[in-house]
């Protein structure tokens, strides 16, 4: 990934993110977001079953608060929130599920977790995860470095700002599990045997080392199997470097109980509202 360009004003807003997509894609988005609406209206989550399910967030802008905590308010309505260690805990037991859980997570890092994220999960007693990817994490007392979109090839930059150390810290003395994402953001379906071994272990090493807490659980960038990594090598790579789960970009389903090396969960974006809740958790 090449450098950031440190001039550039990071975006504060979900509306002006999504004026860096191509007019194209925001009307395909658009479409889809009409048609997940009017699916929606013959769903409901279910209360009568046991399940445990992870909606993953990647960021929750200034303008995203309101819709962030609407659909964690949505979400405690039908079950309990748990931590991952807690969930990893309940998929390794060989007993059954035995209630309704569910365990947020946030891809990327974001610096913007802080001020609008962490406040709503607090108020609501819900824990959390974040996975960051430690070579985008900036050092102590700098400001956090923006991101030119590069992870999104082909379109406009926009720039966000990542944590730094100093506020990974604060967010795991507030209680929340910082996770690795790798090093730099990379697919580790496209590095050979020793490179992926290698991502795994230097940015748990280096959570560990900053943070001063184990870091015992891995989320693919990406997430999509056989696309971002290999699912017959990656996840036992991620188990033989010392983590306890392996989070993928794979939907979930409330009638099966993932593996914690292979966990299933469901994009959720703040700006949208309850009704992806109830379409997508319906399932």
């Amino acid at each position: 990934m090449s450098p950031p360009e440190p001039k550039s004003t990071p975006v504060r807003t979900y509306r002006e993110f999504n004026r860096h997509y191509h007019l194209k894609k925001r009307v395909r988005n658009r479409l889809r977001d009409h048609a997940v609406f009017a699916a929606s209206l013959f769903c409901s989550i279910p209360r009568g079953s046991s399940w445990i399910r992870f909606p993953v967030y990647h960021h929750v802008f200034d303008d995203e608060r309101g819709g962030f905590a609407a659909q964690i308010a949505y979400f405690k309505n039908f079950g309990e929130f748990i931590s991952m260690d807690e969930a990893v805990t309940l998929l390794e037991s060989r007993e059954p599920l035995d209630g309704r859980y569910l365990c947020v997570t946030f891809d990327d890092g974001y610096r913007n977790f802080l001020p609008n994220a962490l406040p709503i999960l607090q108020e609501h007693g819900a824990p959390a995860i974040i996975y960051v990817p430690t070579g985008l994490i900036t050092a102590s007392g700098e400001t956090g470095a923006p991101l030119a979109r590069e992870f999104y090839p082909g379109e406009e930059k926009a720039f966000l700002e990542f944590l730094t150390w100093d506020e990974c810290r604060l967010l795991a003395e507030a209680g929340v599990a910082i996770g690795s994402h790798t090093a730099g953001h990379v697919s580790l379906a496209g590095l050979s045997e020793a490179e992926a071994r290698r991502e795994l272990a230097e940015s748990k090493a280096v959570i560990e080392k900053e943070t001063g807490r184990r870091c015992l659980h891995f989320a693919c960038p990406g997430g999509l199997m056989n696309t971002d990594f290999k699912r017959g090598r990656d996840p036992e790579l991620a188990r033989s470097a010392g983590y306890r789960s392996f989070a993928a970009m794979v939907r979930g389903s409330a009638a099966r109980k993932p593996d914690p090396m292979m966990i299933e969960r469901d994009l959720a974006l703040a700006a949208r509202g309850t009704y992806q809740l109830r379409y997508f958790f319906s399932r």
